[in-house]
């Protein structure tokens, strides 16, 4: 039986998992045109515990599609950083007296780790930042093909294409939830 620290880490990358998705959808449907931002408020407010908070907003209809993906972009970094965090409290923290794996889901762990650092270090324009050396070489997950040599993406800007574009982002997520998820 999992301990309760266990199943909360799991929910949180479930939870994660979920608002990435749902990010996607609404760039989907920005794209596709099936939000009609006609009928969205220009102004707006929501209430607050300390008052009403004031929104004023006029998006051009040519920024809408780039501002939703940019919105996938940034939820992409909380989503890494949460299966980072989540995935320490559900597997523990890499053992550093052990020689590190390079595949499987010591890989998946290693890079979704360095995707969150690159994301935690400048969320809007991340970068690769490896500064644990053993981690600069190649990681490779044979089951969703992806294969990250994190030694030549040090101090780079980010891509997605670096590990097989959104499509890749996605398959190393749904390996994570695979592999510790019930």
């Amino acid at each position: 039986m999992e301990g309760d620290k266990e199943v909360k880490a799991k929910q949180k990358m479930k939870e994660a998992y979920i608002i990435w998705v749902f990010s996607w959808m609404i760039w989907h449907s920005t794209k596709s045109g099936k939000i009609d931002y006609s009928k969205l408020p220009k102004n707006f407010s929501i209430e607050s515990e300390n008052g009403a908070i004031a929104f004023k907003t006029d998006i051009p209809s040519t920024e809408r599609e780039k501002l939703a993906l940019n919105n996938v972009i940034a939820v992409t970094g909380v989503c890494f950083n949460t299966f980072d965090s989540a995935m320490d409290e559900a597997l523990g923290k890499f053992d550093k007296t052990l020689p590190l794996q390079t595949t499987g889901l010591s890989a998946a762990r290693v890079i979704v780790k360095q995707i969150r650092n690159a994301y935690a270090h400048d969320p809007i324009h991340p970068k690769w930042v490896v500064d644990n050396p053993t981690h600069r070489k190649t990681f490779q997950i044979i089951e969703i093909g992806l294969t990250v040599n994190l030694d030549s993406l040090n101090r780079r800007d980010f891509r997605v294409e670096h590990i097989n574009g959104f499509a890749g982002l996605t398959k190393l997520l749904n390996y994570c939830l695979d592999n510790v998820t019930d």
